[in-house]
């Protein structure tokens, strides 16, 4: 068992109530939200940090052939360069080009995540009546959705939450 006189560690999540749940159950949430809106005709935007978030947005939720925002496309394209295989979307700029962005027919895109009030997600809400769905591992605040405005906000992190920080203390004795 390794041992450590000194621990310097990353502790963004560092207090009890960050405590986040199994990356399937927030897949498992994200998936119910995009079907009930796609039964009522809704477009969905799923939000999460341009780099590292996007693209696991990118990966898991790829079966609904997300349109990408053009910050997201650029990052995915490099993640692409170094091998990553990400599948082939259709970017913000060429949806609106070809049309395929519309208020009768629902859609998902993922894009960078933004205050639920910037200009880029106030535009899709009035336009085509989308809804936001933020992920980030402040969600595990309820206060959070409110806070930055969106519809829905799921706890999703690539920092330790709570637990695993304690657990990887002990782990170094």
């Amino acid at each position: 068992m390794p041992q450590a006189r000194t621990l310097i560690i990353e502790s963004t999540f560092g207090r009890p109530e960050y405590a986040f749940p199994d990356i399937r159950e927030i897949t498992h949430r994200a998936n119910r939200i995009i079907s009930d809106m796609y039964g009522m005709g809704v477009p969905v935007i799923l939000m999460g940090y341009a780099l590292g978030k996007a693209q696991l947005l990118t990966k898991l939720f790829g079966h609904w052939d997300p349109i990408v925002h053009d910050s997201v496309a650029k990052m995915n394209s490099v993640y692409s360069d170094l091998g990553v295989k990400l599948d082939d979307a259709a970017t913000y700029s060429e949806a609106e080009e070809r049309g395929l962005l519309s208020k009768s027919r629902p859609w998902v895109m993922i894009a960078p995540l933004m205050h639920g009030r910037s200009a880029f997600a106030q535009e899709m809400k009035e336009r085509y009546g989308a809804v936001t769905v933020g992920f980030s591992g402040w969600a595990a605040d309820s206060s959070y959705r409110y806070m930055m405005g969106l519809d829905y906000a799921l706890p999703m992190s690539d920092h330790c939450d709570y637990d695993e920080l304690v657990h990887a203390v002990r782990e170094c004795n």
